[in-house]
C-alpha cells in the first residue's frame, strides 16, 4: 500500500469536509445549520470537491475538477435518493 503525499492528504481532507458537512446538514444531523436550500448544499459540495481534485492533481486540473464535482454532487444526490 502506497503512502499519500501531503498534497493528496490535503485534497482528501478538503474533499471529505466539503462533502461530509453538507451531507450531515441535509440528512438532519445539524438542523440549526440548515439555512440554505438543498441545491446550495449540492453546489457547495461540488465546488469544494472540485477544488480538492485540483489540489490533488494540479497538472490535470480540468479532469480533476470535473471528477471532483461529480463525486461531491453524486454523494449528496445519493443521500437524497
Amino acid at each position: 500500500m502506497s503512502q499519500l503525499s501531503p498534497r493528496h492528504n490535503a485534497a482528501l481532507i478538503i474533499g471529505g469536509a466539503a462533502t461530509l458537512i453538507p451531507a450531515m446538514i441535509m440528512a438532519g444531523f445539524m438542523p440549526e445549520w440548515d439555512v440554505l436550500p438543498a441545491t446550495s448544499w449540492l453546489a457547495i459540495a461540488a465546488i469544494g470537491s472540485a477544488v480538492a481534485g485540483v489540489i490533488g492533481y494540479p497538472r490535470q486540473w480540468l479532469r480533476a475538477s470535473i471528477a471532483g464535482a461529480i463525486a461531491g454532487s453524486g454523494a449528496l444526490v445519493g443521500l437524497l435518493l
